[in-house]
């Protein structure tokens, strides 16, 4: 089996497996510890997060293209990346916490609005977590590293077990009666950090321990300065898109719905863990392929992960806004079942055409023009973002759904067009053509289905499973019809043929049936 393959299997089950444990943790800290505890839990999650993709600067980026490209040809060049990274990362890490410890009093006092906590326990969670949330910023290197040399096995083994560890950890102590939220709180910190004790320890199978001490090379810098400029400003400014939805509602809303919606988005997002775990895998792949000049193979690869993943992303997610009602009252309870159902079903929407962008968007990336997406964010940041924050505070959880659905398309409108032009050298309008068919197939299965499933009123759990299942073959049989047998022998190439396309072959040696039908799918949009 290739990597690649092997790459996509550990990514799809290590996903799966912490989106089931975190259910679990998050209905017993909400039904014990109440809504403010959960909302400043995921509070510090969307801090840490946000401040490691802001001051990235794009050397996560550069470490994964570098160590996919170069880790066999010029491992001591590998090995000065690294070190350059190490004393970059940690330093900042070290800074950050220092502020976080400082500030922390005054983000309580003017950010946070609790309902149930004192502001010297939320001030005291918000240190411990903070400092240990931002954990992830010298993590994310080591996660490059592993990306690189595409061991996902690694980077998901961990996560599973930390994450297993950390959840029945707060289920046990939490089973056992215990009522101190620190108990809660010092069991998520002591797992930030025992993840990053394992991403060091398994990060010397491979690298030795003279590459990971922190050390400065101006070559590295010189070398990467390019690339790693153009990723800053897009690093920069997806974390305020990914995060600021968030920020805003903590802001305007109490503390315990940022703690709803956050569960939720991170959830919607994690349905898409099929798409993630390929995009993932697929880089270093796609990066090594430019690297060799192999763009025959570079393009055959591209067309069958973009198929793959636009198709195979409908069925997951449609299961959102069928199953919400059931599942969040399970969670929490009926009345914030129904304050998260729209707001996650538009969340739902926009995660599929955000999830038709992401090969193109990776494309991009890999043959070094991520300026467009940089572009792109830079100019939606006056358009987008300003209608971001007058929907939020005009209709709450909903606005903030609206919104995203809002900045996927401007980005239908700005990038798909120069990713097709410049990037891939394909006529866009067999994008939007795809697209519009699908959409249709869409409608005509899981919406239709849902609209007569609502005129009805039977929202049962037994109907909602039937409605489900009626509606997936409805659209597997559309799909069929709509789009022949061409996406089904691209999934059969990418996951059961023994494909050129995983093999170190010469572009020359590509089968000659595999570049028809490309070619053929592209003739007929």
């Amino acid at each position: 089996m290739s990597k690649l393959k092997k790459n996509i299997i550990y990514n799809v089950v290590g996903q799966f497996t912490t989106i089931l444990l975190s259910f679990f943790a998050v209905k017993f800290i909400y039904g014990k510890l109440g809504a403010d505890v959960l909302g400043i839990i995921f509070f510090t999650t969307v801090i840490g997060t946000f401040l490691n993709t802001a001051l990235d600067f794009g050397v996560t980026s550069t470490t994964m293209r570098e160590v996919a490209s170069y880790h066999k040809s010029e491992p001591k060049y590998i090995h000065r990346l690294i070190q350059t990274g190490s004393l970059f990362y940690w330093t900042i890490f070290v800074l950050l916490g220092l502020l976080i410890y400082i500030f922390s009093p005054i983000i309580v006092e003017n950010w946070i609005n609790l309902t149930s906590l004192n502001h010297e326990t939320a001030v005291r969670m918000l240190r411990i977590l903070g400092i240990a949330a931002i954990l992830v910023i010298p993590k994310s290197l080591y996660f490059g590293i592993f990306n690189g040399i595409e061991r996902m096995d690694y980077t998901n083994s961990i996560d599973v077990a930390v994450t297993a560890i950390r959840q029945l950890s707060i289920i046990l102590v939490l089973l056992l009666g215990s009522t101190n939220l620190f108990h809660v709180i010092y069991l998520y910190a002591l797992s930030y950090i025992l993840l990053i004790i394992s991403y060091f320890i398994f990060t010397l199978r491979f690298f030795p321990m003279t590459a990971m001490i922190p050390g400065f090379s101006i070559a590295v810098i010189k070398r990467n300065i390019n690339f790693a400029t153009k990723m800053t400003l897009q690093t920069v400014v997806m974390t305020v898109y990914q995060k600021i939805d968030k920020l805003l509602i903590s802001k305007l809303m109490p503390i315990g719905i940022l703690g709803y919606y956050s569960f939720a988005y991170s959830n919607v997002g994690k349905a898409i863990f099929f798409q993630n775990s390929i995009v993932k895998a697929a880089f270093p792949s796609l990066c090594s392929l430019y690297g060799r000049k192999e763009n025959n193979r570079l393009k055959s690869q591209y067309n069958k992960l973009q198929d793959v993943i636009t198709f195979s992303i409908v069925p997951i997610l449609a299961l959102i806004p069928f199953f919400a009602l059931p599942f969040f009252t399970y969670i929490f309870d009926s009345e914030v079942a129904k304050l998260l159902h729209l707001p996650i079903a538009l969340l739902a929407f926009g995660f599929f055409l955000h999830g038709t962008i992401r090969m193109p968007q990776l494309f991009a990336t890999v043959i070094n023009k991520p300026e467009i997406t940089v572009k792109a964010n830079f100019y939606s940041l006056f358009i987008v973002l300003p209608a971001t924050g007058l929907l939020i505070y005009k209709y709450g959880l909903v606005g903030a759904g609206v919104a995203y659905v809002s900045r996927m398309l401007f980005h239908y409108a700005y990038t798909i067009p120069k990713y097709y032009r410049i990037c891939l050298d394909i006529p866009v309008k067999n994008f939007y053509v795809h697209i519009s068919r699908l959409l249709l197939l869409i409608a005509g299965s899981y919406l239709a289905t849902w609209l007569i499933l609502v005129w009805f009123g039977d929202l049962t759990l037994p109907m909602l499973i039937a409605s489900y299942i009626v509606a997936s073959l409805l659209f597997l049989i559309g799909g069929y019809i709509l789009f022949g047998d061409m996406i089904r022998q691209r999934f059969f190439s990418l996951f059961l043929s023994k494909s050129s396309l995983f093999k170190n072959k010469s572009a020359g040696e590509i089968q000659p049936i595999k570049i028809d039908i490309a070619r053929k799918l592209e003739n007929d949009g």
